[in-house]
């Protein structure tokens, strides 16, 4: 909307009409919640006669952004028992809250490491030169040449042949293993994610004696329950803050949303998780800080700058080294104190503030 036309300048000059019968008294524009002129001058007489300058701020481009706090739990999904797969004596664990990556060591046993590696599916047999052919070779040659050992160029498949036992005794040979060229259930432990220790046995025990260690996933989830009214924000807006008991602030992202089932009033909620990409020691009550951004790069004012007009829209009274003018402008959302726009403004301008 601008005040250029010729058809808007008439709307403006008879409101100026208006208030001269009025003596003064401005009966077409309106402040927001005010009843304070609508064309300030750009300084008053007082009293004494001295000037006084009229307050205003600048037009500026900015993000236009609304904050919510939504009470959250932290943690790591559900427990589980990892056993050894020998007898012995357990002569390293790792440390409570550890995080232990695919290709790690995750105990050790009678100065035996037992490393953790990538795959899907469980270590069954012992794999060894001769052994029949099977996917549980292909997911170990997988492994072997990921981490660096074997001849250039090798690829892997079902065998278990001397190329491959080759590799097998170079890798033991680098991990402090005996060097036999076998590998099975009692030197590896398969898994997909990283993990986290829970609870461990100590240095000392015997692996007859229970699980080696309960882990969780090492990534953290944050869950939280939303109505249908507040769904859609969530949705819309994937990227939030994870804001922990000490204040730290994290990144989060949103994961899966599912539905609950009906409360006692018949109403269907949602569980929804985000995940947690840092190191977290341990699970506990959070916040989740969602942003909502209004307006993008936007032309901003401030919300007391606006000027409600009669015949409808708003305007802003820009002041000009010729003095004060109206220029209409179109809303398109505003926070408590700021208000983004499009119209007959541009980046900064100033605009009258009511005292």
């Amino acid at each position: 909307m601008s005040f250029q036309k010729q058809k808007s300048r008439k709307r403006v000059l008879t409101l100026i009409a208006v208030a001269v019968v009025a003596g003064g008294a401005w009966f077409g524009l309106s402040r927001l919640d005010r009843a304070t002129p609508a064309a300030a001058q750009d300084s008053a007489d007082t009293s004494d006669g001295e000037q006084v300058s009229e307050r205003t701020s600048t037009v500026e481009i900015k993000t236009l952004s609304r904050k919510q706090e939504f009470n959250a739990d932290l943690g790591f999904g559900k427990t589980r028992d990892l056993f050894a797969q020998v007898e012995g004596t357990l002569t390293w664990v790792p440390n409570l809250g550890q995080e232990i990556e695919p290709g790690e060591k995750i105990w050790e046993i009678d100065r035996q490491p037992v490393i953790y590696m990538p795959g899907d599916l469980p270590m069954y047999r012992d794999l060894y030169k001769g052994v029949k052919k099977g996917d549980d070779i292909l997911q170990l040659e997988e492994f072997l040449i990921a981490e660096g050992f074997g001849p250039d160029g090798w690829l892997a498949d079902d065998s278990f042949n001397a190329r491959t036992r080759a590799a097998v005794k170079a890798f033991q040979k680098a991990r402090g293993m005996t060097e036999d060229g076998l590998l099975g259930p009692a030197e590896l432990v398969v898994g997909q994610v990283s993990l986290r220790v829970e609870t461990r046995a100590n240095l000392g025990d015997l692996t007859s004696n229970g699980p080696v260690l309960t882990v969780t996933d090492a990534e953290a989830i944050v869950t939280l329950t939303s109505s249908s009214r507040q769904l859609a924000n969530f949705q819309q807006n994937p990227e939030v803050v994870i804001v922990l008991g000490d204040s730290t602030e994290l990144p989060a992202t949103l994961d899966q949303v599912k539905s609950t089932p009906a409360d006692e009033t018949g109403a269907f909620g949602y569980e929804i998780r985000y995940r947690v990409d840092a190191e977290i020691s341990e699970a506990q009550p959070v916040k989740v800080k969602l942003v909502q951004v209004l307006a993008a790069n936007a032309l901003t004012v401030p919300v007391d700058a606006l000027i409600a007009l009669a015949e409808g829209g708003y305007a802003v009274e820009v002041s000009t080294v010729e003095g004060s003018v109206l220029r209409g402008v179109d809303v398109i959302d505003f926070d408590d104190t700021t208000v983004a726009v499009t119209g007959d403004v541009v980046e900064g301008d100033q605009v009258v503030i009511p005292s």
